[in-house]
């Protein structure tokens, strides 16, 4: 198993209920997550058509969703109250075509809030967890699988929802200007086929920026852009669209923006392909590389109140504050937390 893959198929999510605990307390994945056991081979966790929530703390597991059907575009809302994700129910013998029902449930009480039968593709969360953005539209067979019909804005205590007349693929709600970055499809953009529109939920705008890409810093900053065909990740100034990528020995597979606009990379060290994959922690502000760790990648993080969590592909857990003070957890095959 190459490590795109691996990374394709690990649904590892984290995040935080209501009440006494505290935001990172709880794990939640669903079985289409993996992650390399004591033999060093991949074991499966759970099954595709249940998100589960571990309580590190007491070591709990409880089922919150189980569905007739694979999981997939899992999102969990921000301060760890809903997960939403596309249940995607294969065609049975002599029933209509294969389809997709989008599903919202409230992880403390496994209540579920929305359950309507609908083709989505991509969600983002508004910060403070009352509405979702996601793109709509139609799957087929070739080509991208996928064409857009437009963007739904849902707000998750009355359940109506705007539409926004753009066919956009991906979407971000971004965290500093309360704004939608979408990518759509442009038919005016001759040179590319595509624009970032931004939309303003408060005045209702929907204009199209200049912007090259939807993934913002925490701070708005920066942003960055992931190029199919180039396989790379570029890092703009947001103010100017100025190509500010670092020149990186290890050209990253994967970017997280962490709290006060740091990143975490990983990918193989330039020319290394067949090497060990490194994770660098590193400070555009100053283009200061912070830490390195070797022969790790991280699997999904989830940060919240300035602190964050990184789950690591060989299940160690990395919990890091504002001054990147690092706490290590390391976990058995079965998800118990050991010293």
């Amino acid at each position: 198993m190459t490590f795109r893959n691996m990374i394709f198929n690990i649904w590892i999510l984290l995040a935080a209920i209501a009440g006494a605990q505290t935001p990172l307390d709880n794990l939640i994945y669903n079985g289409n997550s993996s992650y390399i056991n004591s033999n060093g081979g991949y074991s499966r966790i759970g099954e595709s058509n249940k998100i589960y929530v571990k309580n590190i703390k007491s070591g709990k597991t409880k089922v919150v969703y189980k569905g007739v059907g694979s999981l997939n575009f899992i999102q969990v809302s921000p301060r760890g109250t809903y997960v939403a994700m596309a249940e995607f129910i294969a065609r049975q013998h002599g029933q209509p075509p294969g389809r997709m029902r989008h599903v919202i449930v409230e992880i403390s009480t496994g209540k579920i809030l929305y359950n309507v039968e609908n083709n989505v593709r991509r969600m983002s969360w508004k910060e403070d967890e009352t509405k979702l953005a996601f793109c709509v539209g139609m799957y087929r067979e070739g080509g991208a699988g996928f064409d857009s019909e437009g963007v739904r804005i849902l707000d998750i205590e009355t359940g109506n929802s705007e539409f926004l007349d753009v066919e956009g693929y991906y979407l971000h709600w971004a965290e500093h200007d309360n704004a939608i970055y979408i990518r759509g499809f442009n038919r005016e953009n001759t040179e590319l086929g595509w624009s970032i529109y931004r939309y303003n939920p408060a005045s209702k705008d929907l204009d199209i920026t200049s912007h090259k890409g939807i993934n913002f810093s925490p701070s708005g900053k920066y942003y960055s852009a992931f190029t199919v065909d180039a396989a790379r990740h570029t890092l703009y100034d947001a103010a100017t669209n100025r190509d500010v990528t670092p020149d990186w020995d290890v050209p990253p597979n994967l970017l997280f923006w962490l709290p006060d606009d740091r990143l975490l990379i990983s990918g193989h060290r330039r020319g290394q392909r067949d090497k060990v994959i490194e994770t660098v922690l590193y400070d555009l502000d100053t283009s200061t590389e912070l830490e390195r760790i070797d022969n790790d990648s991280p699997i999904h993080i989830h940060s919240v109140g300035g602190e964050a969590r990184v789950l690591f592909g060989n299940r160690t857990m990395v919990y890091m504050n504002k001054k990147f003070e690092r706490r290590v957890q390391n976990w058995r095959d079965n998800l118990d937390p050991v010293d």
